[in-house]
């Protein structure tokens, strides 16, 4: 699961040390709403591979509820991603960005 940090405050609650994991496993706070889980491939070291030559068994139905798009997606982006869910038969919804969305008052 990704982790949401306050950038602002980096110094004191969170510091990228020598774990080059937290690169991949943290987001801003504002974030917070997403729910993110990512996947991370990882080879041993030493060992090299082509990411076509691996191969992951995912039924996305399952794993994913909803595709939400980045903020400042311009609407035919979100259109387009809306017809290629549903050119493959999956059935996950896509919404904006929360950020995009105006403010009640």
């Amino acid at each position: 699961m990704v982790q949401y940090k306050n950038y602002f405050n980096l110094h004191e609650e969170f510091a990228f040390n020598s774990n080059m994991l937290s690169l991949y496993i943290h987001k801003r706070a504002a974030f917070d709403y997403e729910k993110e889980m990512r996947a991370l491939l990882m080879s041993p070291v030493g060992e090299t591979h082509s990411l076509s030559n691996v191969a992951v068994n995912i039924d996305f139905e399952q794993l994913v509820e909803s595709i939400r798009v980045r903020p400042g997606t311009p609407d035919w982006e979100r259109r387009t991603t809306e017809t290629l869910i549903g050119k493959y038969g999956l059935g996950m919804k896509v919404a904006p960005s929360e950020i995009d969305v105006e403010p009640m008052f």
